[in-house]
């Protein structure tokens, strides 16, 4: 046995894996008494050859597991390599895809992405009579058990087979965007349609397909809620056609805000439509209350995980499994002086050849990470994939005016990068496809990348037991380690957290306890006033014995707070009654009035839609100033919008873009309050105005305007001291917010002049001055420049792009775009000719031309 240890070390004798000469090798054998020798590295037999052929994975490539060990890998101690009863389904893939009445090209479709072969649950779960039979279903799993194939395969059945349409809900945009692209290698083929719903993507009400053509809908919490309201509305006649709706982390109903949203939208679809409901989570403490507000739906559970995880803890210069609490490597005492908490000693042993992510609780945390890394990483692990690297950043710099964050170049150049919310859309994507890729091998990142875009890794590295200031949940958790393991790629996964010793008690004490159990988020007045009016608008409960019987009987809340119900279900009422948004006539049934109507038709709280309507009638008293755009972007900047977290009113700035105005804009300001000494007189203070406050919509107003003048997002970022990714974001949410105010015009005479300027005010927001370039700006991740370099590479018109492959596109563009981006650039355009003549069928419907 010491013979084949000493054999596999020496397999990495001449490759050096070590970072600067200060830190200490992890794993000093001699340490170990030859029982725990023999106990720690005894190799396991296991079938990887049905494995790798499942995977698509080359065995005579693959090292065998002994000659993958290195002297400084301390993760291979215990069971060091796949479980060897992993449970694969004996039945074939395509026999199962026949059983489903599936066309036999899904299954060469599935070949060509690597799989052929499901896991024996995953083939159990998909033959239960009572899934197929239209049953609700609560899918209970660990992350990385292979959940998201079982959804695809159900939407695909339910399109193709009973051609009916299909509502997938996720938590996030990254995982919408994902679930669309991977789709979309259907849609061509079998004659469906993969339709994004995501901030301002996703039409409202969606378009109506002919010929039999269904669609499946994947959607974010909040834009499944419009979609759900639209699809339900009794002037609507797509409502009986939707046959399936599935929940991603069917535990986010216990999520605040969005968490009362998708309760919302669930409740929503069990009393009008009753489709089948299928949700996916982890594992969770109150299942029979999720089951009983999901009509009573069966559970299907799994411990089962396709890749082992070994999960470990660091406290001091020990160790230590997480399942016994006993040390099992002494780091040693040597640390370099930059690194006391000794990540490197963490990092070390892999980094040359597998990928790590390193969870940080703040964004501030995770640049600083990220620079401690790149500047102690060794100089041999810098010069792997020096050239792609290098194409990465001249990539970014093309994409943000010459210009890119040097912690994240210097960053990148080493293979290591960070990801959090201040980074763009475009920057993200960025260093999500090239860690994918193995050109970045570690990513710092704060917790929202765990449930975020799908990147696994080998060895997840969480530094400090807290999300923010908040200690970590065992929810969390467990979806941050479940990075941890790549199936085909890895034969095991890795995490280990950071802790101090103060911390270690309570740490155990989380991850050995129960799950957190799922509660309701919708007991808070201000969501049950927006539910209420939506129940009442789209006539699903038309009396107060209705609106009883739904809250007790068909939300989560009225099963968990049954005696809240009562106590509310009047005083909301009066609360709606009072702000004019509904009526009672004869005494019992519940009708909106007109502004009721246009708060549901705008999805805005009933709240929030008085303070819009007060808002928008005293901008029209007062005229719209039309010198610039200037009043028009102020009138759509939200009534609650923020400052990103620690930024600051710069009021020098203020005062300098204040003089810049028109003198009508700057009367319109002065007619709000603001005048120009007023702001003088804040100058050199740190006075911060409140919330909904006129002077930091002003101030936004002011910073979009820049935009809007064709400033760059870095030289607006600078001159107001906030991030880009906010400055993004921003714009995507007065966006949402615009439209909101639209819908809300359509159903209020006297805000009639909106409904005509608006539409045409937010095109222009999107564009630039290169006219010939607004339509390619249409398509997702094209922005100014990559649309001026597509434009000059003959790829002048969005059909030229929908109608290419990505291996052309990559080549036209002389390695200025990733096989991955290319995908997602003729992914989008060829959604936007499908959608375009779509709509262009509707019209010609409309005006009574047969199609």
């Amino acid at each position: 046995m010491a013979d084949e240890l000493n054999d596999s070390i020496n397999l990495y004798s001449d490759v050096d894996l070590s970072f600067d000469p200060m830190i200490t090798s992890t794993l000093d054998i001699s340490t170990f008494s030859s029982a725990e020798k023999k106990m720690k590295f005894t190799p396991i037999k296991c079938p990887t050859k049905v494995l790798n052929e499942s995977y698509g994975v080359n065995e005579n490539s693959r090292p065998s597991p002994m000659a993958s060990l290195n002297s400084c890998d301390f993760s291979n101690l215990n069971d060091i390599s796949i479980n060897s009863s992993l449970p694969l389904c004996q039945r074939s893939f395509f026999e199962l895809l026949m059983d489903l009445e599936l066309p036999h090209e899904i299954a060469e479709a599935y070949k060509s992405r690597k799989i052929e072969t499901l896991y024996e649950w995953q083939d159990e779960c998909l033959s239960d009579k009572r899934l197929l039979d239209g049953e609700n279903f609560i899918l209970s799993l660990p992350t990385s058990a292979g959940k998201t194939l079982v959804a695809e395969i159900l939407m695909l059945r339910e399109t193709l087979v009973l051609k009916r349409n299909c509502i997938m809900i996720v938590p996030f945009v990254a995982i919408v965007q994902e679930l669309v692209l991977s789709l979309s290698k259907f849609e061509h083929n079998f004659d469906i349609c993969v339709e994004e719903y995501a901030r301002k993507k996703g039409r409202i009400p969606p378009i109506k397909r002919r010929n039999g053509q269904c669609s499946i809908y994947i959607c974010t919490i909040e834009k499944a809620n419009v979609l759900i309201n639209s699809l339900i509305d009794p002037a609507s006649r797509l409502s009986s056609n939707i046959g399936l709706v599935i929940v991603d982390e069917l535990h986010m109903l216990g999520d605040g805000f969005r968490g009362a949203h998708l309760e919302m939208c669930l409740t929503k679809l069990l009393r009008k439509i009753n489709p089948q409901i299928v949700g996916m989570s982890a594992t969770l403490s109150n299942l029979p209350e999720l089951q009983r507000f999901l009509g009573d739906a069966h559970v299907f559970t799994t411990e089962f995980r396709p890749i082992e995880l070994k999960q470990l803890f660091k406290v001091g210069s020990s160790l230590c499994s997480v399942e016994t609490e006993k040390e099992e490597v002494d780091l040693g005492s040597k640390r370099n002086p930059e690194d006391p908490d000794g990540i490197f000693l963490l990092l070390n042993p892999i980094l040359n050849e597998r990928s790590i992510i390193i969870f940080c609780s703040s964004k501030e945390y995770c640049q600083n990470t990220c620079r401690l890394i790149t500047r102690n990483i060794h100089q041999k692990v810098k010069e792997e994939n020096k050239e792609r690297r290098e194409q990465i950043i001249d990539e970014l710099k093309r994409e943000g005016d010459n210009r890119i964050d040097p912690i994240l170049e210097k960053g990148i150049l080493a293979g290591i990068a960070y990801h959090h919310s201040d980074l763009t859309a475009e920057e993200r994507l960025h260093v999500e496809a090239a860690f994918k890729e193995g050109v970045i091998r570690v990513i710092c990142s704060t917790s929202t990348l765990a449930a975020g875009v799908n990147l696994p890794c080998r060895r997840v590295i969480i530094r400090t037991p807290y999300v923010g200031r908040a200690r970590l949940t065992k929810g969390k958790y467990l979806q941050m380690i479940g990075r941890a393991g790549r199936a085909g790629l890895d034969r095991r996964g890795e995490s280990i957290v950071m802790l101090k010793e103060a911390e270690r008690i309570w740490f155990m004490e989380m991850v050995k306890g129960p799950m957190e159990a799922c509660n309701s988020s919708l007991e808070d007045a201000y969501l049950l006033e927006a539910f209420y009016l939506d129940l009442i608008a789209l006539k699903v409960c038309q009396s107060i014995e209705d609106l009883g019987d739904t809250m007790l009987n068909s939300t989560l809340y009225g099963i968990q707070k049954k005696d809240d119900v009562f106590f509310q279900l009047n005083a909301i009422l009066d609360r709606l009654r009072e702000k004019e948004m509904i009526t009672v006539k004869n005494s019992s049934q519940l009708l909106p009035t007109l502004k009721g109507s246009a708060t549901f038709n705008a999805n805005l709280n009933p709240s929030t839609a008085l303070d819009v309507n007060d808002a928008l009638t005293k901008n029209l008293d007062r005229g719209i100033v039309f010198f610039s755009c200037f009043h028009l972007i102020f009138i759509v900047i939200p009534l609650d919008v923020q400052l990103n977290f620690s930024a600051r009113i710069r009021w020098d700035v203020f005062l300098e873009q204040l003089l810049a105005l028109s003198e009508g804009e700057q009367a319109l300001l002065k007619s709000m309050g603001i005048t120009k000494s007023d702001i003088g007189r804040q100058v050199g203070k740190d006075y911060q105005p409140d919330k909904k406050s006129e002077k930091l919509r002003v101030y936004i107003a002011l910073m979009l305007h820049q935009l809007w003048n064709e400033k760059t997002l870095w030289d607006v970022s600078k001159m107001f001291d906030v991030s880009r990714g906010w400055i993004q974001n921003m714009l995507q949410e007065i966006f949402i917010h615009a439209g909101a105010i639209m819908r809300f015009a359509e159903k209020i005479p006297s805000l009639w002049p909106l409904k005509i300027l608006l539409p045409e005010f937010l095109r222009k927001l999107t564009s630039c001055s290169c006219q010939e370039l607004v339509s390619l700006m249409a398509i997702d991740y094209v922005k100014q420049s990559r649309a001026q370099l597509l434009y000059n590479q003959g790829f002048k018109t969005v059909q030229s792009i929908a109608e290419t492959e990505p291996g052309f596109l990559v080549k036209a563009l002389n390695g200025h775009l990733n096989h991955y981006q290319a995908e997602r650039i003729i992914n989008s355009a060829q959604g936007i000719i499908r959608d375009r003549i779509a709509e262009n069928e509707e019209e010609l419907e409309l005006l009574g031309v047969a199609i």
